[in-house]
């Protein structure tokens, strides 16, 4: 049966992270459902001029995502963060308009 991976209406931050297994650093599960709705669900819409932090939009509701690296320490930039933000903010980091 396939997972469904959108984001639930009440959902406004997924903060993945990493563990080490195996002696090797593995993504959570948290981790692994941020690849997928980037890669499968959320409408990227602009990055920005570092190119770390990318915007996305959920097509369902139109709420805005914003993907950031926050271990940006770590090889590879780190977990991924994927947080709701306002039409505010999206204006103020990237200069979009509604």
């Amino acid at each position: 049966m396939e997972e469904k991976i959108e984001i639930n209406s009440e959902e406004t931050l997924l903060v993945g992270s990493w563990k080490m297994e195996g002696g090797k650093m593995i993504a959570d599960k948290i981790c692994q459902r941020i690849e997928k709705l980037v890669e499968n669900y959320l409408r990227k819409v602009a990055v920005d001029k570092t190119g770390w932090e990318k915007l996305y939009q959920d097509p369902n509701d139109n709420r805005y995502w914003l993907l950031t690296y926050p271990k940006s320490e770590f090889h590879g930039g780190g977990p991924t963060e994927l947080k709701m933000i306002t039409q505010t903010e999206v204006t103020q980091k990237f200069g979009l308009l509604k």
